[in-house]
């Protein structure tokens, strides 16, 4: 922690974090964050898998298909441009303003 010259601490968070030890929590969000990666994965190599088997129980062609990989892949790609930054816009607001209520 360093003084400032008045009265305020001043903690350098990139440092706390770089170099104090994973805790508990730290290690638990980490593990969500790896299983939900790996099962965004699953998700998209089960769909190969399961459209030659659908192609001969439903008896379609493979080209009936694609609009539903196609709007996977879309919604994939706009969650990537957007989702961020409407998290960062509405999904942190709430949070600071009770963390301020309660100080």
């Amino acid at each position: 922690m360093q003084q400032s010259s008045g009265a305020v601490a001043c903690v350098d968070i990139a440092g706390v974090l770089d170099h104090g030890p994973l805790t508990s929590m730290q290690n638990v969000v980490v593990m969500i964050a790896a299983f939900v990666i790996v099962m965004d994965g699953f998700d998209g190599q089960l769909i190969g898998f399961a459209i030659p088997m659908l192609i001969d129980e439903w008896g379609i062609t493979r080209n009936a298909f694609a609009p539903a990989v196609a709007a996977g892949l879309v919604g994939m790609g706009l969650d990537g441009m957007f989702g961020g930054v409407v998290a960062d816009r509405v999904g942190r607001r709430r949070p600071a303003a009770h963390a301020l209520e309660a100080g």
